[in-house]
């Protein structure tokens, strides 16, 4: 969000090492793996800079997971349904206030719309 830079993932299965979400400044080019707790597939920085949300999937779940950038903190919010068929991935992103984090997720076979508020997960 301030133009410095970008964030995007590394996927786990790449066959070369280092794998995660990464940010590359834009400045110098200069690239760095930040997080790497999860495998993870997708990444959405926050409108205020704050926060990361990413998803991971891993067997038969995947889940939203939530970066807190000052703490380095990361953490899996929940767990969602999937059976790795489009779009297995919650693909999380956040609202245009950072107040919260939507993702796509399975109910009844259906592709539904989840919402995380920010308030019940810092």
């Amino acid at each position: 969000p301030n133009g410095e830079g970008i964030y995007f993932v590394k996927y786990n299965c790449s066959s070369q090492a280092p794998k995660g979400i990464c940010y590359t400044n834009l400045d110098d080019g200069e690239t760095k793996v930040l997080y790497s707790k999860f495998p993870y597939w997708h990444v959405a920085c926050s409108p205020n800079n704050n926060f990361l949300a990413s998803d991971t999937q891993s067997g038969s779940y995947s889940g939203v997971c939530l970066i807190n950038k000052q703490t380095n903190e990361e953490k899996m919010l929940l767990k969602a349904n999937s059976n790795w068929n489009h779009p297995c991935h919650p693909h999380p992103a956040f609202s245009p206030n950072s107040e919260c984090i939507c993702y796509n997720d399975l109910f009844n076979g259906m592709t539904s719309v989840g919402i995380i508020s920010m308030k019940d997960v810092i």
